[in-house]
Protein backbone atom coordinates (compact mmCIF):
# COMPACT_ATOMS: atom_id res chain seq x y z
CA UNK A 1 0.00 0.00 0.00
CA UNK A 2 2.93 2.35 0.28
CA UNK A 3 3.65 2.44 -3.12
CA UNK A 4 0.26 2.98 -4.14
CA UNK A 5 0.08 5.52 -1.42
CA UNK A 6 3.26 7.48 -3.05
CA UNK A 7 2.52 7.14 -6.74
CA UNK A 8 -0.94 8.41 -6.05
CA UNK A 9 0.63 11.79 -3.95
CA UNK A 10 2.61 11.70 -7.26
CA UNK A 11 -0.19 11.66 -9.86
CA UNK A 12 -1.91 14.16 -7.73
CA UNK A 13 0.71 16.62 -8.22
CA UNK A 14 1.04 15.87 -11.95
CA UNK A 15 -2.72 16.79 -12.32
CA UNK A 16 -2.94 19.85 -10.23
CA UNK A 17 0.10 21.22 -12.34
CA UNK A 18 -2.37 20.06 -15.68
CA UNK A 19 0.62 17.92 -16.42
CA UNK A 20 -2.15 14.64 -16.39
CA UNK A 21 -5.94 14.44 -17.49
CA UNK A 22 -7.85 15.02 -14.42
CA UNK A 23 -8.66 11.40 -13.16
CA UNK A 24 -8.49 9.50 -10.01
CA UNK A 25 -4.77 8.96 -9.20
CA UNK A 26 -5.38 6.53 -6.59
CA UNK A 27 -7.05 3.81 -9.39
CA UNK A 28 -4.64 4.98 -11.97
CA UNK A 29 -2.11 3.92 -8.57
CA UNK A 30 -3.66 1.03 -8.05
CA UNK A 31 -4.11 -0.11 -11.84
CA UNK A 32 -0.61 0.30 -12.58
CA UNK A 33 1.36 -0.88 -8.86
CA UNK A 34 -1.08 -4.23 -8.89
CA UNK A 35 -0.60 -4.90 -12.42
CA UNK A 36 2.99 -4.81 -12.14
CA UNK A 37 2.58 -7.10 -8.37
CA UNK A 38 0.57 -9.56 -10.42
CA UNK A 39 2.75 -9.94 -13.13
CA UNK A 40 6.05 -10.85 -10.94
CA UNK A 41 3.73 -12.89 -8.52
CA UNK A 42 2.85 -14.86 -11.63
CA UNK A 43 6.50 -15.01 -13.23
CA UNK A 44 7.37 -16.37 -9.10
CA UNK A 45 4.96 -19.14 -8.92
CA UNK A 46 5.51 -21.10 -12.80
CA UNK A 47 8.50 -21.08 -14.73
CA UNK A 48 6.39 -22.36 -17.40
CA UNK A 49 4.51 -18.91 -17.87
CA UNK A 50 7.33 -16.47 -19.17
CA UNK A 51 6.44 -12.72 -20.27
CA UNK A 52 8.28 -11.91 -23.40
CA UNK A 53 10.83 -9.42 -22.90
CA UNK A 54 12.72 -7.03 -25.17
CA UNK A 55 16.03 -5.78 -24.60
CA UNK A 56 15.69 -2.04 -24.55
CA UNK A 57 17.30 1.10 -23.96
CA UNK A 58 15.26 2.70 -21.32
CA UNK A 59 16.16 6.41 -22.43
CA UNK A 60 15.51 5.70 -26.14
CA UNK A 61 11.66 5.01 -24.55
CA UNK A 62 11.45 7.70 -22.78
CA UNK A 63 13.88 9.69 -24.80
CA UNK A 64 16.92 10.04 -22.74
CA UNK A 65 19.42 8.11 -23.77
CA UNK A 66 20.22 5.55 -20.41
CA UNK A 67 22.06 2.41 -20.62
CA UNK A 68 20.12 -0.79 -22.01
CA UNK A 69 18.03 -2.59 -19.54
CA UNK A 70 16.20 -5.52 -20.17
CA UNK A 71 12.20 -4.33 -19.73
CA UNK A 72 9.23 -6.53 -19.69
CA UNK A 73 7.10 -5.78 -22.54
CA UNK A 74 4.20 -6.24 -20.50
CA UNK A 75 5.41 -3.38 -18.06
CA UNK A 76 6.10 -1.10 -21.12
CA UNK A 77 2.42 -2.22 -22.39
CA UNK A 78 0.58 -1.68 -18.94
CA UNK A 79 2.06 1.81 -18.88
CA UNK A 80 1.28 2.84 -22.50
CA UNK A 81 -2.13 1.68 -22.19
CA UNK A 82 -2.62 3.98 -18.81
CA UNK A 83 -0.79 6.63 -20.72
CA UNK A 84 -3.07 6.98 -23.52
CA UNK A 85 -6.21 7.16 -20.73
CA UNK A 86 -4.20 10.30 -18.22
CA UNK A 87 -2.10 11.84 -21.07
CA UNK A 88 -2.55 15.89 -21.42
CA UNK A 89 -4.68 16.79 -23.78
Amino acid sequence: MQDVKVLTAFLEREINQDRLRPCDPQTVAHILVKSVMNYVFVEQMSSQVSMPTAELTIGSYLNSGEPTTEVSVFILSIVDVVWQGIAPS
